[in-house]
Order: C-alpha cells, then structure tokens, then sequence
C-alpha cells in the first residue's frame, strides 16, 4: 500500500541515508508531496512527486494525507509567484 506525504514545513532536508548527518540530496519545500517507499524508525525514505527524487526525511517532518487529499491536490492547478506583489516601505521617522 502507497502512503502519501505532503510538506507542511518551509524546508524538509532530504538525505541520502537515515541520519542527521548525511549529505542533503535535495529539499521539500513547502506544499510538496511525496510518495513514502518506506519507514525506519525516526526515518521516511520518500520520493518527491515534483522532481522524482528519492532520499530519507525526519519522520516528525513528515506529514501523511489520504490518497484522496493527495489526488486532489496533484489536479489542481498550483500557481507561483515570479515577482513581488506589494513592496513595503518603512517609515524613516519613527
């Protein structure tokens, strides 16, 4: 059975063995969903849906969702930002 993942976090690390201390392969980025292929211990071997990656994540990073959820957002469209929307200004007398 396929378990679904997705980012909730701004960055997840994902790592090229089950440790802290491995080299980081790549990152998840906030609203990414991924596949999990397996689960060791504090550890989620994952691949990530948006660039086919495959690498460990902290399990307390990783957030499931039903394959439902997962379908329904994989359809639906995903808009990006390219430039800014407002820009802030400060007030350069308080």
């Amino acid at each position: 059975m396929t378990v679904y993942g997705i980012s909730i976090l701004a960055v997840i690390p994902v790592r090229a063995t089950p440790s802290d201390k491995a080299e980081m392969l790549t990152q998840l980025l906030f609203g990414e969903t991924y596949k999990v292929l397996e689960k060791k211990k504090k550890w989620h071997l994952i691949q990530g849906d948006y660039d086919g990656y495959e690498g460990w994540i902290d399990a307390t990073q990783s957030t499931l969702i039903s394959k439902s959820a997962w379908d329904s957002y994989n359809k639906t469209p995903h808009y990006y930002l390219s430039k800014p929307v407002k820009a802030i200004k400060t007030n350069e007398n308080n």
